[in-house]
């Protein structure tokens, strides 16, 4: 028999009220756990850019290998500071490795724990970047000199005796805020962008030369667009003059099955069996195979079908054209973001008055629920008049229980296929019934507002 998406999952306690601002990681106070990473790797899923910075990273911090640039390109909110999180926590607790890590990789890695030192964008301390640095690693005395009376770039050869052979890790979390305040800060004849420059060049360049050193920094690629580029000259120089390069790597991969993956460690508690998917995706392609039967569609092959939902349970393969569509959106904070609205179209889901729900789709969003409401008009502030004017009206109307005929366009008041079109435009692709008109297929949830039958 096949079990809803209710009666077959779990949901985490957080996840029908998920806010981003609760995910969000401050990365000392994550690597300075007390548990050394225990609860956050259990909650967290091994990407393949998570598995190539934490291999690279710690076989550079064992000195056995010669990349010791790692730059982190997504956008904000997709990934960057999970990832030297992890870094973070694996270069100071040894004895976690084995638990996350290869083993092939494992006994290449060295047991001594590293020194780590992050410095996040967003703070301003006194000290300026290499005094807060060199206070964490415990040289603070030693670079006194260049923040004492006033700020001083420290020169290469200061930046190696300060961090020697002792295996060091140094973590930059959002450095183009900081550029943004040294622009506002004079010193000589020109600003404190000068000095901070020269500084993280002089820093770059010792760590090339450092066999144990290894220099992570995330940037944001569509926002403070200046400051990133000023940052990339920087390692572009470092670059030409090492004849090396710093290694890019993409925390998370949106064009793939990654996200889903994600999706289900962080919301959900428990999933089914692998019988139990197995037997919504067969059902799945069943359906797809009746609509193209009907002339709805032209489907693939049923097993590529099935396949796709294997993947992608609880969620409808038709959910990853949405999300390739927020990789495009420089205002949405990538993974933290699809997770905020992920978990609405869950709660949608979970508080529906039918538990009659197989697959999850952007099709089930309530937006006469204010959560998600908000959560849709902040991907777009454009769709706000269409969801209060088109499917807010819906509230006044009674909720009209029908069948669409096989081969008849769904035009009923209060069915909301209308409603759906206007507030997602670009969704229709991935919703193959939605651009016949919304459709019925038969064993398919009945229409309501807001959304669009299809598939199981």
């Amino acid at each position: 028999m096949l079990k809803t998406v209710k009666d077959a999952c779990e949901l985490h306690e957080s996840t029908l009220e998920y806010q981003v601002a609760g995910g969000v990681e401050n990365l000392a106070q994550v690597i300075g756990a007390a548990d050394q990473g225990r609860d956050f790797f259990e909650k967290s899923y091994m990407t393949a850019g998570m598995e190539d910075l934490l291999a690279q990273g710690l076989l550079r911090l064992s000195g056995q290998s010669d990349q010791a640039l790692f730059e982190l390109a997504q956008a904000m909110g997709g990934g960057k500071t999970h990832l030297m999180a992890a870094l973070g926590l694996l270069a100071r607790h040894p004895s976690r490795r084995s638990q996350v890590l290869p083993q092939d990789v494992v006994d290449r890695l060295d047991e001594k724990p590293a020194r780590v030192a992050v410095f996040d964008g967003r703070s301003s301390p006194d000290h300026y970047l290499w005094g807060d640095i060199a206070e964490q690693i415990g040289k603070e005395e030693m670079i006194r000199p260049f923040w004492q009376n006033g700020p001083r770039a420290p020169g290469k050869d200061d930046w190696k005796n300060m961090i020697g052979d002792d295996p060091t890790l140094l973590l930059f979390d959002e450095l183009p805020p900081y550029f943004l305040e040294a622009r506002t800060i004079s010193v000589g004849k020109g600003t404190m962008v000068d000095v901070l420059t020269r500084a993280l060049s002089n820093l770059f360049i010792a760590a090339l030369e450092l066999p144990r050193c290894c220099v992570v920094l995330s940037n944001l690629t569509d926002s403070y667009r200046t400051q990133v580029k000023e940052v990339r000259k920087i390692v572009s120089d470092i670059q030409r003059e090492s004849r090396r390069q710093a290694r890019i790597i993409t925390p998370v991969s949106l064009e793939g099955n990654e996200i889903y993956a994600i999706l289900r460690k962080r919301l959900f508690s428990a999933l089914p069996s692998e019988d139990d998917i197995d037997e919504v995706a067969e059902a799945d392609a069943e359906r797809v195979k009746m609509a193209e039967d009907s002339g709805y569609l032209t489907a693939r092959s049923l097993e590529q079908v099935a396949e796709e939902v294997r993947d992608t349970y609880p969620f409808h393969p038709s959910f990853k054209h949405l999300i390739a569509l927020f990789k495009d959106n420089p205002d949405f904070r990538e993974t933290r973001g699809l997770l905020q609205f992920a978990a609405r179209v869950i709660r949608s889901v979970w508080m529906r008055e039918n538990n009659d729900v197989y697959l999850i789709g952007t099709q089930h969003l309530n937006l006469n629920d204010t959560l998600v409401a908000n959560e849709v008009g902040n991907v777009n502030r454009a769709l706000r008049p269409a969801i209060t004017t088109d499917i807010g009206r819906q509230r006044q109307r009674p909720r009209r229980d029908h069948r669409c005929g096989d081969k008849q366009r769904c035009r009923l008041p209060g069915c909301g296929h209308d409603s759906f079109r206007i507030a997602f435009p670009g969704s229709q692709r991935a919703h193959g019934i939605a651009q016949r008109g919304g459709h019925r297929i038969p064993g398919s949830a009945q229409p309501e507002a807001g959304g669009v039958c299809h598939g199981v």
